[in-house]
């Protein structure tokens, strides 16, 4: 009745099925506000690595540090942030000023099997 068509695959784990559950209750006469962010750079980022579980580079703290400022500024301190397990994410977490940050395993990046730690070239 609301006008959106929406099809969801398999729910592999909580965060899809609260993600689905968010996504069916949103209504086009309110304000929904959905905010996604990428980690910051990765060692294996830099140097242009498949995959890998590493940390932030000085350029992704930065930038960690800068998606933590914006958080303070626009008064964000108080909504759930969800993020995977890696190390690069859970480092961009870090600076943020929210005490509620979720960690979910099905957030991971698909694996790369045995090209994790290879080169694009």
């Amino acid at each position: 009745s609301s006008g959106i068509n929406a099809e969801y695959g398999h729910l592999a784990c909580t965060v899809q099925s609260k993600s689905a559950y968010f996504l069916m209750n949103t209504r086009p006469h309110t304000k929904t506000t959905l905010y996604l962010s990428r980690h910051g750079e990765s060692r294996f980022n830099e140097l242009a690595k498949i995959g890998g579980d590493s940390n932030l580079t000085e350029n992704g703290i930065r930038y960690a540090k800068k998606l933590g400022k914006f958080f303070e500024e626009n008064n964000l301190t108080d909504i759930p942030v969800w993020t995977s397990i890696m190390k690069r994410t859970i480092e961009t977490c870090s600076h943020l000023p929210n005490q509620n940050v979720q960690r979910y395993k099905c957030l991971n990046e698909i694996d790369a099997g045995r090209c994790d730690g290879l080169t694009y070239q």
